[in-house]
């Protein structure tokens, strides 16, 4: 993605308020930039370009989860999730589903004053 850095909250100097930034969507870069940008507007473009999917990978990742799915069902799992979970910490679906719906409680505020 290309971002335009002119805004005030950017922490920007001037030279580079007028050229475009390009920035790659790899996990270890968004994810700095997530973690220590001062920018409010700047790490809510960048979240939002990370978990924008590239419409060319859709039916790849729909192959991915029936192939995934059918592995599972045939060794017997109800699920790829269970069968993911089987030797994990969770131990099932279901721990870790309530495990998130915590997270998201504690974390919805400041999600929400970052997002705006």
């Amino acid at each position: 993605p290309t971002f335009r850095n002119n805004n005030a909250d950017d922490h920007s100097n001037s030279s580079s308020k007028t050229k475009p930034i390009r920035l790659s969507t790899e996990a270890h870069i968004t994810n700095t930039i997530l973690r220590h940008s001062p920018s409010p507007n700047l790490r809510r473009k960048v979240y939002m370009e990370s978990v924008t999917s590239c419409p060319e990978n859709l039916d790849v990742l729909d192959a991915l989860i029936h192939r995934r799915h059918e592995l599972a069902t045939v060794m017997g799992y109800k699920s790829y999730a269970h069968y993911f979970t089987r030797d994990k910490m969770a131990q099932c679906p279901d721990n870790v589903r309530e495990f998130l719906k915590g997270v998201d409680l504690a974390c919805s505020g400041s999600f929400k004053a970052d997002m705006g």
